[in-house]
């Protein structure tokens, strides 16, 4: 005789009160679990809703055990399953949730298959759960549901459950992920189911790995309909200008001549859910402008829409999924769709800029790559998935080849920061820069052997402008390169003096310092004039050098900045001053010229110190038809290799001009 469910409930809650950390033995649990089927198959809907509810009590008090799995068949699980319907009471769903959960982890039985068989079949559980979540359910329901698909897919891939496919696919087509991402978007709300949302991201991610290392393609019974289905889609969406598409759309798309054994042989089932799932996307700003694409293409310049596809696939699984490079994305897995979307929509407009073609979709693959890193830091910042999606959508082509070149150049100078290689180079450039100096002050120059500013002032004052001229030195440096001969003259006169016999010598290792003072020349406009002021170039300063007893042994004035960069600047060089004592507009001028060498020469570094043969490209512009895309095909990562002989002798076919 079967126990009605007021009976049963009963002995369950006295047996709770009685023994409230205890289980029951397996033969009493049989016979209530055998009690309750009755019920849950039965058509009393009263005591069929009962029983569920008792069930989710029986949870905490059943004993883990294979002899269970007798009673709990996969009859009786899809009877449960088959109750579940939009219209089920929220309590009653949750009793549904609960012991499913618990069946799932393996806590009542370790054989779950035909749990996952039921579920299978009774795969509208799955949209039921997105209602409920849209719907904005109690805070159980909630968390159970996303529990629920948790455990769903973990219990799918350590059984290697050959249907695991089926919940995969059947989860990405309902509103799922929308309704988790939204919840990941409500800080309030994701604080409450932050921990599951987190239980959920790595079972997804296992998910999707198990799907692309195992061998799915023959164990899943429902694949060949998935490719069925691509296939489908792949010949409405390949030419929308024609009702199906013909041999010629499928080889211009990369699918071959034979699309249905390519697909079997080259995608993944990653590649084939997230193909499908944006074949199938309402959304017609990529099919508008791939149509138009088409419409103005020849045969080898056609978007090649399945290889484009395939590579954002692999891109936003073994990228953005199994690395961490992209932390903030991964946590914003679930809306794969609109990545996927945004990122074919770039693959699409980077396409047409640069009149690529299909060998060029691994180099444009990494523009991606640059939209997504900057996607990354800005969710990172704060940003939402909106803002991200739309800050994405905006990249141009333009955009990203700047971003691209200034990362090069950021991974140069932290991988060679504080080298000797870097040594080496600003040693390099500041001869160069001394070669120039010493070329300027072996011209000569004539600077002023009396301060210019005070004797104009002088004359101003007397009213007698110009009947006096500041005296004149002639200033330059000896052949040998070893003093100064300098002579003293009433005015400059238009021919360049031959002084090397008359002048007088100052020897460069007299000089121990030098001094450069600029001269005010007086005319500062008042703070408070509305007066319009026209800067003057005359910037006259006085240089001083100075012997090892610190006396003066010459001084002289200069009018403008570039003679005091010359002879200062050009003095010290010879006096093998360093680098911190040379002027700022010259130490700007060596650490560009650093820059522009270092930038010059990395390009010819190779990842691998294998002699003559390390010189090779690395970072690269290639032309592609008349536009280049640029490729980092290293990103530094073997920096630690270049020693320090083969830097030198790289550099050392570099020359200025």
């Amino acid at each position: 005789m079967v126990d009605n469910t007021t009976t049963i409930n009963h002995k369950v809650n006295e047996f709770i009160r009685k023994n409230p950390s205890a289980t029951l033995d397996v033969q009493s649990s049989q016979k209530l679990l055998e009690n309750l089927k009755t019920h849950i198959v039965g058509s009393d809907k009263l005591e069929k809703v009962n029983s569920i509810v008792i069930l989710s009590k029986l949870v905490e008090i059943l004993p883990q055990s294979e002899e269970l799995s007798l009673v709990l068949d996969e009859k009786f699980y899809q009877c449960l399953f088959s109750i579940v319907s939009p219209n089920l009471q929220a309590a009653t769903f949750d009793c549904i949730l609960i012991f499913s959960i618990a069946l799932l982890k393996g806590s009542i039985s370790t054989n779950t298959i035909p749990v996952l068989n039921a579920i299978c079949k009774n795969i509208q559980i799955v949209d039921v759960i997105t209602a409920k979540l849209i719907s904005g359910n109690t805070f159980s329901t909630i968390s159970f549901s996303i529990q629920f698909i948790s455990r769903l897919l973990s219990s799918a891939v350590e059984k290697k459950f050959g249907e695991l496919i089926v919940f995969m696919k059947t989860i990405r087509d309902s509103t799922f992920f929308m309704s988790i991402t939204a919840l990941t978007e409500d800080s309030s709300l994701f604080g409450k189911f932050g921990k599951d949302i987190q239980d959920l991201t790595r079972s997804i991610i296992n998910c999707k790995r198990c799907l692309n290392t195992e061998n799915y393609h023959t164990k899943s019974k429902n694949y060949h309909l998935y490719v069925h289905e691509l296939l489908e889609l792949y010949a409405k969406n390949l030419n929308p200008s024609v009702s199906q598409s013909t041999r010629f759309d499928y080889v211009t798309a990369g699918l071959s001549s034979d699309p249905k054994r390519y697909i079997l042989e080259n995608y993944s089932i990653t590649n084939l859910i997230d193909i499908i799932s944006f074949l199938h996307d309402p959304n017609l700003t990529f099919k508008k402008e791939y149509s138009e694409q088409l419409i103005f293409a020849d045969e080898s310049s056609c978007f090649p829409l399945s290889i484009a596809a395939m590579a954002v696939s692999d891109f936003l699984f073994d990228d953005v999924l199994l690395t961490k490079n992209y932390i903030n994305l991964k946590n914003r897995l679930y809306s794969v769709d609109s990545l996927f979307y945004v990122g074919m929509l770039q693959m699409l407009r980077i396409w047409k800029t640069s009149n690529a073609e299909a060998k060029d979709v691994p180099i444009i693959i990494k523009s991606i790559h640059t939209a997504y890193t900057h996607a990354d830091t800005a969710l990172g910042s704060g940003s939402s998935m909106g803002e991200v999606l739309g800050a994405l959508n905006k990249f141009s082509y333009a955009d990203l080849r700047k971003i691209q070149l200034r990362e090069i150049r950021e991974r140069h100078s932290a991988a060679w920061m504080n080298t000797s290689f870097d040594k080496f180079l600003q040693s390099e450039v500041m001869n160069f820069i001394k070669e120039q100096r010493l070329l300027n002050l072996s011209k000569g120059s004539w600077v002023y052997a009396e301060n210019p500013v005070r004797i104009q002032q002088q004359q101003q004052a007397q009213n007698n402008t110009g009947s006096r001229k500041p005296q004149m030195y002639f200033l330059i440096l000896s052949p040998n390169n070893l003093a100064i001969i300098y002579k003293e003259f009433k005015s400059k006169s238009k021919q360049t003096p031959n002084i090397d016999k008359t002048g007088h010598v100052l020897d460069i290792n007299s000089i121990a310092n030098f001094e450069a003072t600029p001269v005010d020349n007086g005319k500062q406009v008042p703070e408070n004039s509305r007066l319009i002021t026209i800067k003057s170039k005359s910037s006259y300063e006085k240089i001083t050098l100075i012997g090892k007893n610190k006396k003066t042994l010459l001084s002289f004035y200069t009018d403008t900045k570039e003679a005091s960069y010359i002879w200062l600047d050009g003095l010290k060089l010879l006096a093998n001053s360093k680098f911190e004592e040379l002027s700022e507009d010259t130490q700007n001028q060596i650490k560009v010229l650093v820059d522009v060498r270092k930038n010059a020469q990395l390009i010819s570094l190779d990842d691998t110190n294998s002699g003559t043969g390390a010189i090779a490209k690395d970072f690269t512009t290639e032309n592609r038809s008349n536009s280049s895309i640029v490729e980092d095909h290293h990103h530094m990562k073997n920096a630690d290799l270049y020693d320090f002989d083969l830097l030198k002798r790289i550099s050392g076919e570099c020359y200025y001009n």
